[in-house]
């Protein structure tokens, strides 16, 4: 879209994870010896090409202590106590750097938006942990998987990305002992606003994930009029084709190291979502460090 922040950070992110999941894939085996979907451990080739770097959209706003309005939700929707914030990251505590994101020249700066907001300031929507789920990497990193795509439509174990949510812990009982909703919702899948990739990944995509194909022509069956017979028009312009199940169906992940998490970051300049009457319910009522 034509309202989002793209930094030379958010690109070299992006060409550094896409070719270390390449990297990945050399030594991944085909199958796995078990038919077991764990949130650890080895992952098959086929998953590894499943994955994309994903992004998230933030926007800023007035003050720390700012909260949206719910006209039709609970005051403290997606806000969670009961889950402890840790940022100890190692043996040292951490914090998301805003700067990359969201710090600009004074030359653009304006009235509605500070120049050099605090972490604090910056707020994400259409997404909550209620739904998200992480994975342990087989180099022993972590990730967030972002929703979107569904991975019950793939019969073969070797094909679904396994996750751990944290409303399984259930000595814990997080999130009230409520049912995980469905990573398909819309206000839960975290429209990011357009999509970059590598030309191999293109090619891929179009031969190999998509339904329908990636590139045009959009012909039937794949796709109705010529593409435009589809409902939301944040299919094309928010890179929805990429996650959706009528779509590519790819895993988004972010890795949860500090510095990574915050190259995912992108700033929807217009930041006007907060004040959006049909959209501010959807942001959350914390800041994305302690979502992080």
């Amino acid at each position: 879209e034509d309202d989002i922040l793209i930094k030379g950070a958010h690109v070299e992110h992006y060409f550094q994870l896409t070719q270390h999941l390449y990297n990945l894939r050399s030594n991944a085996p085909d199958s796995l010896p078990t038919n077991q979907t764990l949130f650890y451990g080895p992952l098959t080739e086929m998953m590894l090409k499943r994955m994309i770097p994903g992004l998230m959209r933030v926007e800023i706003v007035p003050s720390v202590d700012w909260q949206p309005r719910r006209q039709r939700h609970n005051p403290n929707a997606n806000r969670f106590p009961e889950i402890p914030i840790d940022y100890n990251f190692g043996e040292e505590t951490a914090s998301l750097d805003p700067s990359i994101c969201c710090h600009r020249p004074p030359s653009i700066y304006n009235n509605f938006q500070p120049f050099q907001p605090q972490i604090e300031q910056i707020r994400y929507w259409e997404t909550s942990i209620k739904a998200l789920g992480v994975r342990q990497m087989p180099d022993k990193s972590w990730v967030l998987l972002q929703a979107g795509n569904d991975e019950s439509l793939y019969a073969n174990s070797d094909n679904r990305i396994g996750e751990f949510w944290a409303g399984e812990d259930h000595e814990k009982e997080y999130f009230d002992g409520k049912e995980r909703p469905s990573r398909r919702k819309g206000d839960l899948l975290n429209n990011q606003g357009g999509w970059m990739a590598t030309r191999r990944q293109i090619l891929e995509w179009h031969t190999q994930r998509c339904f329908g194909g990636f590139l045009p022509p959009y012909d039937e069956p794949g796709f109705q009029g010529d593409g435009l017979a589809i409902a939301t028009v944040e299919f094309w312009s928010g890179g929805i084709e990429l996650v959706g199940i009528k779509a590519c169906n790819l895993q988004r992940i972010i890795p949860l190291e500090h510095d990574s998490f915050s190259r995912a970051l992108l700033f929807h300049t217009s930041n006007n979502k907060q004040r959006q009457k049909y959209v501010q319910h959807r942001f959350a009522g914390t800041n994305i460090q302690e979502f992080w």
